[in-house]
């Protein structure tokens, strides 16, 4: 990263991915491993414990939708992996009245 004039800030945020990746990928690697042994109905309760009961804290999901619309969505739910630090959404903001009606 020296040799391509990468700054400084930049190289210590790469390093600190690797090591996250490394220490995780293991973990996760595991678990994929014992997951995908498990049968169909044991992995239907595991994702309905987990991602359900965690969609189930969360306000808006509890206030808003049925228990079988949140059940069904534990299903379609995918793990996303991000470094630490790394900036996961920034908002934009709109403002309509520059459009032409």
């Amino acid at each position: 990263m020296k040799e391509k004039n990468i700054n400084f800030e930049l190289q210590g945020r790469v390093r600190k991915y690797l090591e996250y990746l490394n220490h995780h990928e293991i973990n996760s690697e595991r678990l994929e491993e014992v997951f995908k042994k498990l049968t169909h109905s044991m992995k239907k309760e595991v994702l309905l414990g987990s991602n359900g009961l965690f969609l189930k804290k969360i306000p808006f999901f509890s206030q808003n939708f049925s228990t079988n619309f949140i059940e069904k969505l534990c299903f379609e739910m995918k793990a996303l992996k991000y470094s630490p630090e790394e900036t996961i959404y920034k908002v934009f903001f709109i403002f309509y009245d520059s459009f032409p009606n």
